[in-house]
Order: C-alpha cells, then sequence, then structure tokens
C-alpha cells in the first residue's frame, strides 16, 4: 500500500512518519541539499522529507546559516561544499535583501531604483557565480514573490518604474542569470503565492516574531514545487498517460448514446471536457506518450476518434489503443509489452473508483488518478500534478509519441517476417548508426538520457546538463552518444558513454542505451568502437564499473560478455578490467551504415 501524499495527511502525521522513515532500514536512494538563505525555512523540511520518503529517495539537508549566504560560497573549504550536495537552494526573501525596494520605495528616484534592482542581481550573479567554482550541484533560485499591497496604491500598476513592476522586472532578469548558467532553475515562488492566495501563504505572526514567512500551507507547497526538480534529476518522471474514453474524454457513453449525443464542444458540460483535452494535447506536444484503455468497442472510440468535429485529440496522438472487456490493469500491462517501458513510466486516469482501485491493486507501480465528481476540476487536477516535469526539453522528446509508434511497426513487421532470420530481419531495418564526441547540440539531451535511462544503465548514475557540459570540455573526460535510425523513422540519441581518465587508466563511468533500440546489436558497436578510442589514445588499462539497481539487471553479464574480466566484487557493485585476450563477440555486418567520428581526441578540450 502506498503512503499518501503531503495533501491526503495531517501534518502532525507527516512529522510522526518522516520520525518512522528515518528509523527503518529501507535501502533509499540518497539525496543531499543545502538551503542558503535570509529566512527561517526549517517548516518546509517535514513535508520535503515526507515526499522524498514516499518516492524512496533518504533526504539530508543543511541549513545554512542565517543571512550568511556570501561567506558560505566565497569560503572554499565551507560545509556547503565539503557536504557535497545534490541541490543547492537559494532562497532569499526581498524585505531582507532589499529594504529599499519593499519599504522605501516611494521616496526613491528612477536612477536609485535602477541601482538598486542592479545590485541585488549583482549579488545573485555573484553567489551563483562563486557555488559554480567548487559545486556542480543543481541549483533551485527563488524568485521574489510580487507586493499584494503596492505602495503607490492602484497607480502602482499604471508604471513600469513603480514597485510592483520593478519586482517583476528583477525577476524577468533572473532568467538571463538562468541562461548563463547551466544547471540552474527557477523556483517561481512568486506563481506559488498567487496559486494559493497571500493570506493562506504568508505567516505575518511568525514573520515578525523569527523571520519565518510561510504557513503550512505555503511550506507543503513549495516542497511539492521542490520534489518536482528532484524527481525529473532522479529519472523518475514518467513517459505514459493512459486515459479512460466514457465520462473521461468525453461525457457520456457512446456505446450507448452514439457519437451526436456525447458531450464535448463549446458549451458546458462539453467544454470542460474539451479543456481537459486540451491539457492533455499540451502533454503531448511535450513528449508524453498518450494511450486509451476502456471498455468499449473499438468501432466506436475510433468513430469518435476520427470524425467527432468537436475533439481535440486525434488518434494519431495516441500510441497505443487498448479497447476492449479485460480488465484495465490486463491492458495496462500489454500496453507496457508494447512500448517497451517500465510500469512504473505510466499513469492512468478514470472517473471509476473500482477501476483505479483495480489497478491500484495489481499494478502499484502505475500511480492513478480518480477524476472528481465535478468535471470542471479535471483540467487543473492533471496541470497540477507534477509526473511528467522534466529539467529539459528537447527534440527528441517531443518526437517521443512518433518513435515510439514507429518502434511498434518494427514488431509489426518482425511479426510478418517470421520466417525471416533474426539477420535478415535487422538487414531490412536498414539501421545506420552514427557515434560521435559530445557537442553543445546533444549536452541536454545526454543530460537527459542519464537522468531517465534505467534498464540498460550499467551504473545509473544522473548527471546535470552543467555536470555533462563540464565533462565535455575536461581534458580528463570523453562523452560519446550514438545516434540511430531506420528504414521507419529517426530515433535521435539513444546511447550515451562517459569516460574518464586517471593517469594511465581508462574507466568507463557510464554506459546506457535507451530501451528503445535493444536487442539490435547497438550495443556491441557501441562498446567496440569506445574501447578503440581508448586504445587509440594510448590507454592500455580499461576498466568498467556495474553498479546493481532493481532495474538494470539485465546488463549485469554485459560488461563479461563483451571480453571484460571481473577485478573485484561485492553485492552492489562489479568493477571489470578489458582483456584483449578474452573471447571477442563478433560484430554484427547487417547494418546499412556504421560511421564513428570518435577515433581522435577534441582539440578544443582543456
Amino acid at each position: 500500500m502506498k503512503n499518501p501524499d503531503i495533501d491526503k495527511i495531517e501534518f502532525s502525521e507527516i512529522i510522526k512518519q518522516v520520525r518512522n522513515f528515518e528509523n527503518d532500514n529501507i535501502d533509499r536512494d540518497p539525496l543531499k541539499i543545502v538551503f542558503l538563505r535570509n529566512i527561517t525555512l526549517e517548516t518546509v523540511i517535514p513535508f520535503l522529507k515526507y515526499s522524498c520518503y514516499i518516492n524512496n529517495l533518504k533526504l539530508n539537508v543543511e541549513m545554512g546559516d542565517y543571512n550568511n549566504i556570501i561567506g558560505e560560497v566565497m569560503e572554499k573549504n565551507s560545509s556547503l561544499f565539503n557536504y557535497l550536495p545534490d541541490i543547492i537552494v537559494i532562497c532569499l526573501k526581498l524585505d531582507v535583501l532589499s529594504e529599499n525596494l519593499t519599504k522605501n520605495f516611494t521616496g526613491m528616484k528612477i536612477n536609485e531604483i535602477k541601482e538598486e534592482v542592479n545590485r541585488i542581481l549583482n549579488f545573485i550573479e555573484k553567489i551563483i557565480s562563486e557555488i559554480r567554482k567548487n559545486s556542480e550541484a543543481i541549483i533551485l533560485l527563488h524568485n521574489f514573490e510580487a507586493p499584494v499591497y503596492p505602495c503607490f496604491g492602484i497607480i502602482d500598476y499604471q508604471d513600469r518604474f513603480k514597485q510592483c513592476n520593478t519586482i517583476r522586472e528583477v525577476n524577468n532578469k533572473l532568467l538571463d542569470i538562468v541562461k548563463d548558467n547551466s544547471g540552474v532553475y527557477i523556483v517561481d515562488v512568486d506563481n506559488l503565492q498567487s496559486r494559493i492566495g497571500y493570506n493562506n501563504y504568508f505567516d505575518k505572526r511568525y514573520w515578525y516574531i523569527g523571520k519565518a514567512p510561510y504557513t503550512k500551507d505555503a511550506s507543503k507547497i513549495i516542497a511539492k514545487e521542490y520534489m518536482k526538480f528532484i524527481l525529473a534529476l532522479k529519472g523518475k518522471n514518467k513517459k505514459c498517460l493512459v486515459l479512460d474514453c466514457d465520462n473521461t474524454l468525453w461525457g457520456g457513453i457512446v456505446g450507448e448514446e452514439g457519437i451526436n449525443k456525447i458531450k464535448i464542444g463549446k458549451i458546458y458540460p462539453g467544454l470542460a471536457y474539451s479543456e481537459f483535452q486540451q491539457a492533455i494535447l499540451e502533454l503531448y506536444n511535450r513528449g508524453v506518450m498518450l494511450a486509451i484503455c476502456s471498455k468499449n468497442n473499438k468501432e466506436d472510440v475510433l468513430e469518435v476518434l476520427e470524425n467527432h468535429p468537436d475533439m481535440v485529440l486525434k488518434k494519431d496522438n495516441f500510441t497505443s489503443i487498448k479497447t476492449n472487456w479485460k480488465d484495465k490493469a490486463e491492458n495496462i500491462s500489454e500496453i507496457a509489452k508494447e512500448l517497451n517501458i517500465g510500469l512504473d513510466s505510466f499513469v492512468f486516469i478514470d472517473d471509476n473508483e473500482f477501476e483505479i482501485n483495480l489497478v491500484k491493486k495489481l499494478l502499484p507501480q502505475v500511480e492513478t488518478i480518480l477524476l472528481p465528481k465535478d468535471i470542471s476540476l479535471y483540467k487543473d487536477l492533471l496541470k497540477s500534478t507534477s509526473f511528467f516535469d522534466t529539467l529539459t526539453l528537447s527534440e527528441e522528446d517531443k518526437k517521443r509519441s512518433i518513435m515510439y509508434k514507429e518502434e511498434v511497426k518494427r514488431k509489426k513487421a518482425r511479426d510478418q517476417f517470421k520466417s525471416m532470420s533474426i539477420e535478415d530481419y535487422y538487414k531490412y531495418l536498414e539501421m545506420e548508426i552514427t557515434i560521435n564526441p559530445s557537442d553543445d547540440f546533444s549536452i541536454p539531451r545526454i543530460s537527459q538520457l542519464t537522468q531517465k535511462t534505467n534498464q540498460f544503465n550499467l551504473t545509473t548514475k544522473r548527471y546535470s546538463e552543467s555536470e555533462i557540459n563540464k565533462l565535455s570540455n575536461s581534458k580528463n573526460n570523453d562523452i560519446y552518444y550514438l545516434h540511430y535510425k531506420d528504414r521507419f523513422g529517426d530515433s535521435g540519441i539513444v546511447g550515451i558513454a562517459i569516460i574518464s581518465y586517471i593517469e594511465n587508466e581508462a574507466i568507463i563511468e557510464s554506459f546506457l542505451l535507451s530501451c528503445r533500440i535493444l536487442g539490435r546489436r547497438v550495443e556491441d558497436i557501441f562498446l567496440d568502437s569506445c574501447i578503440n578510442a581508448i586504445i587509440n589514445k594510448g590507454y592500455k588499462l580499461i576498466t568498467a564499473l556495474y553498479i546493481k539497481t532493481k532495474k538494470n539487471e539485465q546488463v549485469k553479464t554485459f560488461y563479461e560478455n563483451h571480453s571484460f574480466s571481473i577485478i573485484n566484487h561485492s553485492d552492489k557493485e562489479i568493477t571489470y578490467s578489458y582483456n584483449k585476450d578474452k573471447l571477442k563477440v563478433p560484430l554484427p555486418n547487417f547494418f546499412k551504415s556504421v560511421i564513428i567520428n570518435i577515433e581522435k581526441e577534441k582539440k578544443d578540450k582543456v
């Protein structure tokens, strides 16, 4: 039974559960966060710890001294950097940072306002710059809440140089700092304040007593916002949204009422379903795969998707459509096999409590959303979830549904050519692979693959964009990526190798491939190319790591099967050494083309 999320549990129970979690012996993925702040922020921590624990993460928190940020980041050997955090949160309240903008604004001239804005931005840029000298941690930077009661009253909003718009300008200019520094992200607390309302957000009494601005409601929503970044960083975001049809995508039961009487369109209640579909379409355009799982006649559903004039979602938006009378847990399992992704990559939405509970019981890995009775709440309920948030959005993401449809076509083609040998089928695919060193274009996708890939991933190490960028430009590292396409389509970047060089040794720190291309011998070509590139650099000692996780058991013997010998072994980790005299895996010759561009060391490395 899953633990309830923080919206469904009392604060006192959260405190109790956090204590229980901290005393249990369950092996969880460690996460270290440092908070740099000029306010009292401790009220957020119980909510954040609880949210981490129920997502199988063990959170360790280090609180920086109150309003001593510059002192902490300027000291190279400070506890901040010795702690080696995964995430650094910079939480600055404008009331403390700038009394001029918050309390003295009416007495300031325009040039003084501009100078104060520049001082604040330079201060924040200095903090980030100093952090980056000593840490590649993800940085979460709070923006500033706009005043609810601006100092010039109603005329404040009419002038871009008055208080409210000045603070909005500061927030906009924070985006320039984020753009210039990789691995830095804005936590939009200004939006969070507007989302729950100022009176539910700001605790005036505790602000005056101890500079603690946040109510429990605010602390909860801030913790939830942090979790969106954390889950994306840890590769725990979802890939596929599975949807019921009747009273979910449209109102009514199409099999009974017919296509002309279901509720979807421009007026209520159909408008609520249309806007819900629009929110789903937004997810599709962000790269989330869509599937249908409905107890219905297939012909009825397809007629709606193809012919109803008010449908926002069309047949082509769905990667898989299961319309039959089997139970929905069985259908979702079939979709997972069809798409070759784990059940923990799915979110299932239905208006029927029985169906939701069935899936919860039989497929606990699948996240579920039970739609409320009030259809006007559908859209906001979906948009409020954090299941599909990512730290980056690549072109491959936007094409994901198309790519998985292409994969389904490959499988169907294989079924049609059962009499073919597997080699003949691979030749029929006309596979083309290109192996390149990392570059500016590929870095976001490389980072994202390390955060998302779990099955064919030898170490499951996660890397931020800033970490990948640093490794890519270091003379002590190489990052190679593999691009794949065939007669059914272009799959983009699907493989990553990260190699470190220490004295005379080359270490394969990470080696991973997307589940979409497994079983086509691509991994053999990729590993062999990496080894040849290492040898051509003059390295004779090549070692590689396998770190055991719950999902990568299938690659436990990968190195052992590819000319590597075990040199160190424990329950969780195996270290291998490349043995040039060991029997080699014969390389396949059924690829249409193999282009390898990694033989020469890049000259621009420093």
